[in-house]
């Protein structure tokens, strides 16, 4: 018998996405990713992975391209059951408890789409804003919105 692979249900994917994040830090605990970074890593996913990942985000063009509200509100659902912990008004990091949860949710996920995600992830850590901003609104020009502009300082 063959057994379907199920996918970790949509509010885990921001955790995911820390969770494979590359490391911040010399131990190689601290995963950090910026609220900018977690929208753009959850867009792409969901525009070249939409097959493998049918119920996923929505997203609207909005300030500095595609934005989800779900995922904001599914942060701060993983931070009130101390999965992830907000660093400051825009970085947001892992927990302990939460990269307890996401190994184990990452042994469900569908491997290509995680392995996808910490391309992703690692990309952004690595490029300026400007860099991932006008790679998004190149990629994907419907999800630019009317006079938005790339930040030119960091």
């Amino acid at each position: 018998m063959v057994r379907a692979v199920t996918s970790p249900a949509r509010e885990f994917w921001p955790l995911l996405a820390l969770y494979v994040a590359p490391p911040t830090d010399p131990s190689g605990w601290v995963r950090r990713l910026t609220s900018i970074q977690l929208q753009k890593a959850l867009f792409v996913l969901s525009q070249l992975r939409r097959e493998q990942l049918p119920e996923f985000y929505d997203f609207i063009p909005y300030h500095f391209g595609p934005y989800s509200p779900e995922i904001e509100r599914d942060l701060e659902e993983l931070e009130a059951k101390a999965l992830v912990k907000k660093i400051d008004s825009s970085e947001w990091e892992i927990t302990l408890e939460g990269h307890h949860l996401a190994e184990k949710l990452s042994g469900e996920a569908p491997k290509e789409p995680l392995q996808y995600l910490g391309t992703l992830t690692d990309w952004m850590r690595r490029v300026p804003l400007s860099t991932l901003l006008r790679a998004i609104y190149d990629r994907f020009p419907d999800y630019a919105r009317q006079g938005d502009r790339i930040p030119q300082h960091e």
